[in-house]
């Protein structure tokens, strides 16, 4: 069975606890980044089925880190959820015009956040038992 894999992209501490705890309660194998380059990095790890990205970052912003995924092959059909205070139709824009598929403005729930990566990672579900031979 394949374990789902999510990267939370968050300079706020408390946040980010708060983001990684959710997801590994909901199945997720999770990494964490605190600024854009860290990011960037951690996306060379390997395989990733959801990236939480804050916009307003450390070194790199998450506008660039969102068209630094798109412009990869290897991410460019990644889900991209935007967890973001900024709340100005312009960011969201600017956010979707780049490939982001959900844009979440904080303060939101935890219920908010769940129903969100829900829709973006549909769980498959347990794998099919293989016929003995």
């Amino acid at each position: 069975m394949h374990t789902r894999r999510a990267l939370v992209v968050e300079d706020d501490p408390g946040a980010l606890k708060l983001l990684a705890r959710i997801l590994d309660r909901m199945g997720f194998e999770v990494a964490t980044a605190e600024d854009g380059r860290e990011a960037l990095r951690r996306l060379e790890e390997g395989p990733l089925d959801l990236v939480c990205l804050d916009l307003g970052l450390p070194t790199i912003s998450g506008f660039d880190v969102c068209a630094a995924i798109r412009k990869h092959p290897a991410t460019q059909a990644l889900p991209i959820l935007i967890t973001s205070g900024r709340w100005l139709p312009q960011d969201r824009a600017l956010a979707q015009s780049l490939g982001c598929n959900g844009y979440l403005v904080k303060p939101f729930t935890p219920s908010q956040f769940k129903a969100a990566v829900r829709e973006l990672t549909p769980d498959p579900g347990p794998m099919p038992a293989t016929a003995a031979h």
